[in-house]
């Protein structure tokens, strides 16, 4: 049976992780930013638009980045992470040690993702407007 053409496919997957530095926003680091190894490399993972938080009791936040109750949310959830998915529809789906997930949908006109290592690798979100 083929693949639905409807449905996402995944670029990249991560996870679990067991420590993850989780920085920004602030006047240092204006994006969400993750810091973590696995099998000995090391990742980034920064994230600039607006994302959407559900915690493990099933509040929605839709947030901006810039509320400190967001902010402390998504540190302590994602202080460890189960898994890391980013589709080729520009998603990004970030599921904590808590069963909180994390998701920045895609933009139109600019990046609001980026994974990369140390050793070279880059994933861009997809600009769906180009």
């Amino acid at each position: 049976m083929g693949r639905d053409p409807a449905s996402p496919q995944e670029l990249f997957r991560l996870g679990p992780v067991a420590e993850v530095e989780v920085t920004g926003p602030g006047a240092d680091e204006p994006d969400f930013r993750l810091d973590f190894r696995v099998d000995g490399e090391r990742f980034d993972v920064r994230m600039g638009g607006p994302f959407i938080f559900t915690t493990v009791d099933g509040r929605v936040l839709h947030c901006e980045s810039e509320e400190p109750e967001s902010i402390a949310l998504v540190r302590e959830s994602l202080r460890s992470i189960v898994a890391l998915v980013a589709t080729d529809d520009g998603v990004l789906t970030i599921t904590g040690h808590d069963g909180s997930q994390l998701i920045v949908p895609p933009d139109d006109m600019y990046e609001v993702w980026i994974i990369r290592n140390y050793d070279g690798y880059v994933l861009p979100s997809p600009m769906l407007g180009r």
